[in-house]
């Protein structure tokens, strides 16, 4: 009777330390997925005077430089912790919408996507692997399944509804819809 109720115990203590780690995560989740300008982004573009192929090439360069990164950003977050890389490249995400909205020169805007690219890369597998480290330090690594599966849904609903809400924010003004987006990443970065 002993074993089970030790086990009972060391169950619960498992499902608390697992909390204390995704609660934070959870957090994250939605923070970093409140980007209000996913949805209208190309609208925002073409009011700046972009052409359709200004616009093609910046989401391309956005995507390949990101891309490219991965492997630098991931040797750099080994080395300097990914706590530090997420917060690098949310924060440098967050500069670059708040410098597309400040700027409207198109080689400027080249500049920015390539700055949140790199930014996206910093952060691209730094978040899950952040979580299932801290899981490892709390004994409760048999939680990260369903802990990950709960973050990439908040992820997407959250994103969802940003989208949404991005819509209508924009009829207030861009800058609502750029600055908005740019806080919630600043405020983003995994505290656990």
């Amino acid at each position: 009777m002993t074993g089970t109720t030790e086990a009972l115990g060391g169950s619960a203590a498992v499902d608390n330390a697992a909390r204390s780690v995704t609660r934070p995560f959870y957090v994250y989740a939605v923070l970093t997925n409140t980007l209000f300008q996913r949805g209208v982004f190309i609208l925002f573009l073409q009011q700046r005077g972009f052409s359709a192929e200004q616009v093609a090439l910046l989401q391309t360069l956005l995507y390949l430089v990101s891309g490219l990164a991965e492997l630098p950003t991931g040797v750099i977050a080994d080395r300097i912790g990914r706590r530090a890389s997420i917060v690098i490249g949310q924060m440098l995400i967050a500069g670059c919408l708040l410098g597309q909205v400040a700027f409207s020169n198109y080689w400027v805007f080249l500049a920015l996507f390539i700055g949140q690219g790199v930014g996206m890369a910093c952060v691209s597998g730094s978040d899950t692997a952040l979580l299932y480290d801290l899981l490892v330090r709390r004994g409760a690594t048999a939680s990260y399944v369903k802990i990950k599966s709960r973050f990439t849904m908040l992820g997407t609903v959250t994103s969802g509804a940003a989208i949404v809400l991005g819509g209508q924010l924009q009829q207030i003004s861009w800058g609502v819809v750029y600055v908005g987006s740019a806080a919630c990443l600043a405020l983003g970065p995994v505290r656990s």
